[in-house]
């Protein structure tokens, strides 16, 4: 896997995090995480920049246009129907086992995510140039235990 794309991997799987507070470290070129239970925090001399998560409303949206492409009416209506449970997100994985489309939807979400972190990076004037990524407005945080 190339830098590019573990980049978008991690990014995706902290932006999915809506436990942990999660941040890009500049200068180590990775995604660190805030925890303050575990005492696990990032090197608050690096210049970091906040990885907000991704809104629940989106992801919602990314298993309804999943479930558009399924042409195949069983499945098709599976999937809907989970969507409409009390408890969508749940009901949805478990119909996505049911209907052998988890790899599927793991590919369609890989993509979906592939954009919004791309976007991320737009709004966030990120860089990368030569196997390094760049940000001129990532920060230090003196919030951090020392």
């Amino acid at each position: 896997m190339n830098t590019l794309d573990r980049f978008i991997d991690d990014v995706s799987t902290a932006m999915s995090d809506h436990d942990i507070e999660w941040f890009y470290d500049f200068d180590a070129q990775d995604t660190q995480a805030y925890i303050e239970d575990a005492e696990l925090y990032p090197d608050p001399t690096h210049r970091l920049l906040p990885i907000e998560p991704f809104s629940s409303r989106e992801a919602f949206r990314h298993m309804e246009e999943f479930a558009i492409t399924i042409k195949n009416p069983v499945p098709h209506n599976i999937l809907w129907t989970a969507l409409s449970r009390r408890h969508p997100f749940s009901a949805f994985q478990d119909a996505l086992r049911s209907t052998n489309l988890r790899e599927a939807w793991f590919e369609f979400k890989r993509k979906k995510m592939q954009i919004v972190v791309e976007d991320w990076m737009e709004e966030n004037e990120i860089t990368y140039e030569d196997g390094i990524f760049k940000c001129e407005h990532a920060q230090t945080y003196d919030y951090f235990k020392d």
